[in-house]
């Protein structure tokens, strides 16, 4: 049997760096850049989604658009109807299917937290980073979310760990 190859500095200071931000993240910019709004991250992405599409869109589209399952979208599409943010509608033929709209609560909700997002994000998260830096992290990112979304569509693993180590 071959002997694993261990990592090396490099890849473990990347490791540790993309784990540290992707825990991080999410904390700290639900606490900055959405908190007038009240909304989460991911709220505030559902919103975006249904304003970007225009029209209304079922849970599972909402869910490919979000990259996530839609139970998760279902959750959250509870929490923002509660909150009149959003309106479900039963589709005519399926008594199971219904549709997201944004109402219009929900509309100046999103373009408020548009703002608080756009100005903590750019201000603040990503303060301090050259053009050039911003192409050059969206690009390694990017190849970053594709070996992701490639172990998603056939892994079946845990779907958390709290260990940041490789």
């Amino acid at each position: 049997m071959a002997r694993r190859e261990e990592p090396g500095r490099d890849q473990r200071r990347a490791w540790i760096a993309l784990a540290t931000v992707a825990e991080l993240l999410p904390r700290v910019v639900d606490s900055g850049a959405t908190a007038g709004s009240g909304l989460t991250t991911f709220e505030y992405m559902l919103l975006g989604a249904l304003h970007s599409a225009g029209t209304p869109l079922r849970t599972g589209e909402l869910a490919s658009a979000l990259d996530c399952p839609a139970p998760r979208v279902s959750k959250a599409v509870t929490r923002l109807e509660g909150r009149a943010l959003v309106a479900r509608s039963a589709l005519d033929g399926d008594r199971r299917a219904t549709e997201v709209s944004l109402t219009d609560q929900g509309r100046r909700t999103h373009r408020r937290a548009l703002g608080e997002y756009t100005d903590f994000v750019f201000g603040s998260v990503l303060k301090g980073l050259a053009p050039g830096e911003l192409d050059e992290l969206a690009g390694l990112l990017g190849r970053v979310l594709e070996n992701l979304t490639a172990l998603s569509e056939g892994a079946s693993g845990p779907e958390s760990s709290d260990s940041v180590a490789p």
